[in-house]
């Protein structure tokens, strides 16, 4: 067991912050992953994977990750995760290359349930109507929530070169030309 600590506080950790940044990390992770649990190589790879950072990314302090079970997220290279960020999958969660979130955003692919009126909603877990996506140059202002069901705000590329709309329950922007979000 002491191999497998030291593992994952050395060159686990030092090959998964690289990630796609250097193509022979996930390689090394699987094969020394098999040789300390036992487990077949081809299992390590399909289950690992499931957070995938890009190179020069930024996470600043008190950016929480959660992806549960085979819940996968990748975050593109270059990005900027402010302060508060919150980043939750049920199932899959990608943020694109070059992107930028302020102060407290919410990115999510999922929802709590709440069918079942007997239960409470704390014990009914969660629901995804499929992929958020953002894609690359997205820029999503303070407190912005993008998530799979549309409600809150979410910011999308509306096919102009440089041009983002977002759409929100409290306001309403328009495309810039600078690639940011104007109020209306």
């Amino acid at each position: 067991m002491g191999k497998a600590i030291a593992y994952t506080r050395g060159e686990y950790v030092s090959d998964l912050l690289k990630g796609r940044s250097d193509p022979q990390a996930m390689p090394r992770i699987v094969k020394r992953v098999a040789e300390l649990t036992g487990l077949p190589d081809e299992f390590v790879r399909r289950s690992g994977g499931r957070l995938e950072i890009g190179a020069q990314t930024l996470l600043e302090p008190g950016v929480w990750i959660t992806a549960p079970g085979s819940a996968r997220i990748r975050i593109g290279s270059g990005t900027f995760l402010n302060l508060g960020v919150m980043v939750a999958a049920v199932e899959l969660v990608e943020i694109g290359d070059h992107c930028m979130f302020a102060n407290g955003c919410f990115v999510t692919d999922g929802n709590h349930r709440f069918d079942d009126p007997d239960q409470p909603v704390t014990w009914q877990g969660f629901t995804s109507k499929g992929p958020t996506r953002n894609g690359d140059n997205v820029w999503c202002g303070a407190r912005v929530a993008a998530r799979d069901s549309g409600a809150g705000s979410v910011a999308v590329r509306n096919g102009r070169r440089r041009s983002l709309r977002a759409v929100s329950r409290s306001c309403r922007s328009t495309p810039s030309s600078f690639g940011g979000c104007r109020s209306t």
